[in-house]
């Protein structure tokens, strides 16, 4: 009686040859849709916008760190697509390089972004004086300075070599001793996520502070105890001029001349 046995080389030739075809259609799809869409962002951000916003000025820089690692994607997929490396050493390291470089560059300016939101609401005056382009540009400068040098250690530590098969090239990471694959992992997982995590969660925190006491108490909407518009009335010892506005239902309240410019600003704000 004939049975049909399947060898675990076989097995395991078509789980590799599944994976790779995955992998060739999620990058081919990242790379479909990520390359015009952040192209598009780069082209209307420097063609069609004469005067750049801080915000703009972000948004543009996190486009070109995405940009950089999707350019990187037809070498990857070559891999995928012929099973072995054909671009030596110096593209190995050279593409991881560039992977690298974008990944924390996409981080810290998406840090940043979140920073400069969290000190828009916990604090706008101070906000509003450091969102200039005097600061913006080489805060992100820097940034592309410190992710080139974060990047370093894949120069370092990428190689290429005969994979399992003794046939194919690979590209992979390969250290001299178990302390080096530690340090490099620890490295970018704190570097990479746990720091900029912990900076987004406390800016976060600062933000979400800010509404302690009630959001009703802090715009201070009071019912108007003093007699017409324009008046002045007492704050914890403090004079303040004050406007009455006429709301539906007959009922007045007041807000102060400084909790109207406060509120101007937001607006001005939502519209950069």
């Amino acid at each position: 009686m004939a049975t049909n046995t399947t060898s675990p080389a076989a097995s395991s030739s078509r789980g590799v040859m599944f994976i790779s075809l995955l992998a060739i259609i999620l990058l081919s799809i990242a790379l479909a849709v990520g390359l015009p869409g952040n192209s598009f962002v780069v082209w209307s951000i420097l063609k069609r916008m004469h005067k750049r916003s801080v915000t703009a000025l972000l948004v543009l820089n996190l486009a070109l760190a995405d940009l950089a690692v999707l350019l990187t994607a037809p070498f990857f997929l070559h891999f995928l697509a012929h099973g072995t490396w054909s671009f030596k050493l110096a593209g190995c390291r050279l593409c991881h390089y560039i992977c690298g470089v974008s990944m924390y560059a996409s981080v810290l300016f998406i840090t940043v972004m979140s920073l400069d939101r969290s000190l828009a609401v916990a604090r706008p005056f101070m906000s509003q004086k450091l969102r200039t382009k005097e600061i913006v540009r080489p805060l992100l400068a820097a940034i592309w300075v410190v992710s080139f040098l974060l990047a370093t250690p894949v120069l370092a530590y990428r190689t290429v070599s005969l994979g399992l098969n003794n046939r194919s090239l690979v590209c992979f990471p390969k250290y001299p001793n178990e302390r080096h694959r530690a340090f490099h992992l620890l490295f970018e997982a704190f570097t990479g996520f746990l720091l900029p995590f912990l900076v987004v969660r406390g800016g976060l925190v600062s933000s979400l502070s800010c509404f302690h006491p009630p959001l009703s108490q802090k715009l201070s909407l009071r019912p108007l105890e003093a007699k017409g518009p324009g008046c002045r009335i007492g704050d914890g010892g403090r004079k303040k001029r004050v406007d009455s506005q006429q709301f539906a239902g007959g009922s007045r309240y007041v807000v102060s001349e400084e909790e109207r410019g406060y509120c101007e600003w937001w607006i001005e704000l939502a519209r950069k």
